[in-house]
């Protein structure tokens, strides 16, 4: 079993880098996606083989909620133990599967990055 542990560094000077309102909120944002929505995509994806699609009104403690979404490490191959802004801990029963959850969620977040 494989403790994963995804958080972002540098959090107040990245969201506060500008004193524009706008840049502020979407930095925060993105901060937020990283450690919540970005992380149980990946383990959504990995246990169902699925991206799951949410809908505007989903919020995400109903996404934490939802059994079929975040299983147990007991019948499935990772579970979210804890999902907030900018940290997610999880545990996964293999190591490619640790790795495969990191390497999406980096991925998703560089994407983002650049645009």
């Amino acid at each position: 079993m494989y403790l994963v542990l995804l958080e972002t560094s540098g959090n107040q000077n990245f969201i506060f880098s500008t004193n524009k309102l706008r840049e502020n909120i979407g930095a925060s944002e993105l901060t937020y996606r990283a450690g919540t929505l970005w992380v149980m995509e990946a383990v959504a994806t990995i246990n169902t083989g699925q991206t799951p699609e949410y809908s505007s009104s989903t919020s995400f403690r109903d996404i934490l909620l939802d059994p079929r979404l975040n299983r147990s490490i007991d019948n499935a191959k990772i579970e979210v133990i804890i999902a907030t802004s900018g940290k997610a801990l999880l545990l996964a029963n293999d190591r490619e599967d640790a790795k495969q959850v990191i390497q999406s969620v980096t991925k998703k977040l560089c994407k983002q990055l650049l645009v």
